[in-house]
């Protein structure tokens, strides 16, 4: 009797960490879905719903759509916030050789952070 119970509260808590191992690993891949992409604009479509990002990323960072070199085509969302260097701008500010960096990276962009070359914006002192 004494056996049994050991193996059921066993058994119970191997389920109770796999079924959480399993939910804090599902939770890792989507913060890393939601780091974005990182990269200089190919191109832009002329109703700007769309763009071709260059990517380039930190080295050793992990994700297809990270390796340096890969283009990957972004949808811009209705609604998408962008600034440029900094002060809020507009989707028509996109334009190829910029500078971005694009959240989220699945789905539609959200959020579009331009930077013109040479520009490097410094955060206020706190």
């Amino acid at each position: 009797m004494r056996f049994s119970k050991i193996c059921v509260t066993a058994l119970s808590l191997a389920v109770f960490l796999g079924l959480t191992g399993a939910a804090f690993a599902a939770n890792g891949a989507n913060k890393k879905a939601q780091k974005g992409i990182r990269g200089k604009i190919v191109s832009v479509a002329k109703d700007h719903t769309t763009m071709v990002i260059e990517t380039h990323a930190k080295k050793g960072a992990a994700g297809a759509a990270a390796a340096p070199g890969n283009q990957v085509t972004v949808t811009i969302a209705a609604g998408c916030t962008v600034s440029l260097n900094g002060q809020s701008s507009s989707v028509n500010a996109l334009s190829a050789g910029e500078h971005v960096m694009v959240s989220p990276s699945a789905d539609a962009a959200t959020d579009i952070k331009i930077r013109t070359a040479g520009k490097h914006v410094k955060k206020a002192a706190a």
